[in-house]
């Protein structure tokens, strides 16, 4: 039997199919393919009776906060401010910097923690809808520096301005 029609091999190939099917949806998400942001606010809204697969919830939600208005700003952050598990909480409070109404964003920032600030960095400047929000970084440097310390700054500034441009990038091709 040939290694390529083994059952490992097979499983292997469907993860990858199924991460590479994660990987577009997520683009499309954040591009805003309406297709994609439809199905996204379908999942959320069904999310009590069907359960969103992990895999997607970062995309769901992403979604939902960039593309949806106040209400849906505000359902994600109720359920940010009722969720235990560290995991989803970490999910929840990164897709409301997706938000394109930014005023939304500021009384909301204490609940990053230190170490994540840079990361916080990122997303803002992956919210490719409304634009990369360079300013955002620009006029925070000070205060994320001093909250974060230098070696976090160092370590994860660099990653997430790259991550800006390759989303910029992605976007316009």
């Amino acid at each position: 039997m040939n290694q390529l029609d083994g059952p490992m091999y097979q499983e292997q190939m469907k993860m990858r199919k199924i991460l590479m099917n994660y990987v577009h949806l997520n683009l499309a998400c954040r591009f805003g393919l309406t297709e994609c942001v439809t199905e996204a606010f379908k999942r959320y809204q069904e999310r009590n009776s069907t359960i969103i697969p992990p895999i997607l919830r970062n995309a769901v939600y992403r979604a939902v906060v960039s593309n949806g208005g106040e209400r849906e700003y505000y359902q994600i952050l109720n359920q940010f401010k009722a969720e235990q598990d560290s995991v989803e909480r970490t999910k929840l409070v990164y897709a409301r910097f997706h938000s394109c109404k930014r005023p939304w964003i500021w009384p909301f920032l204490h609940h990053v923690k230190p170490q994540d600030s840079i990361f916080l960095i990122r997303e803002v400047a992956r919210n490719v809808p409304s634009g990369p929000n360079v300013a955002f970084v620009r006029t925070r440097y000070d205060a994320i520096l001093s909250k974060c310390g230098q070696d976090q700054v160092s370590n994860r500034l660099s990653y997430g301005v790259g991550s800006l441009f390759t989303n910029i990038f992605e976007r316009d091709e």
